[in-house]
């Protein structure tokens, strides 16, 4: 449920409980004097804008635009005003007259995936590769939320540390589906790639297996 209605009647019958309930509670719920003052100015020349805005006899394009304009500042000062209140300060009733939603405290950490991604290539034209991914151990095409792919690749003859191979280039994927772009001069090389997730804190799961394709 959105905070402020989207048609103007109900956003109107909402304003109308909201500025003068906040007004009323403005030491409970510890905003400050001069917002209440903002506020109180907003909202007593609201009444009269909408009016003129809604009946047939006064309703012309200007008299619209003025209830617009007035509705934007509405409700910039009131949603600056909600975000100041203390979490605390707010009571069941708070909640339900104003329609604040309790702010949900506790992040959940991103989790650091335990497989790798599974992922093939093949060539997709003129010294492109096409790579595609899926969980693995399944046929599902979506990266977890809250997980990136990291894909390690390099392009030549294999240079080897500790047995393994030395990755000199990275890319940041998104989708299940992506395009790697060579250069013309490596046209014949190998190219060899390999992926595992990584969360937004930047902690990797574990790789996967080393796949290869030619650059055409």
């Amino acid at each position: 449920m959105q905070i402020f209605p989207a048609k103007n009647a109900g956003y109107n019958a909402y304003v109308e409980i909201a500025a003068p309930y906040v007004a009323a509670n403005a030491v409970r719920l510890k905003i400050p004097g001069a917002a209440i003052t903002e506020l109180n100015t907003l909202f007593s020349d609201w009444a009269p804008t909408y009016i003129a805005a809604f009946s047939k006899e006064t309703r012309t394009h200007v008299t619209i635009e003025n209830r617009n304009d007035l509705r934007a500042l509405l409700t910039k000062k009131l949603s600056e005003i909600y975000k100041d209140i203390p979490q605390s300060a707010l009571t069941t009733e708070d909640r339900a007259t104003l329609r604040l939603k309790a702010r949900d405290r506790v992040r959940t950490r991103a989790h650091i995936m335990s497989t790798a991604p599974s992922h093939s290539i093949s060539v997709k034209g003129h010294n492109r590769h096409q790579l595609y991914l899926s969980a693995e151990g399944t046929t599902s095409k979506q990266i977890p939320s809250g997980q990136f792919v990291l894909m390690l690749y390099f392009v030549g003859e294999a240079r080897l540390k500790d047995g393994d191979i030395v990755f000199n280039h990275v890319k940041i994927i998104t989708r299940h589906v992506s395009v790697i772009h060579h250069q013309e001069e490596l046209a014949g090389k190998t190219a060899y790639y390999k992926c595992c997730y990584v969360n937004r804190r930047g902690e990797c799961g574990p790789w996967s297996e080393v796949k290869r394709a030619i650059v055409a």
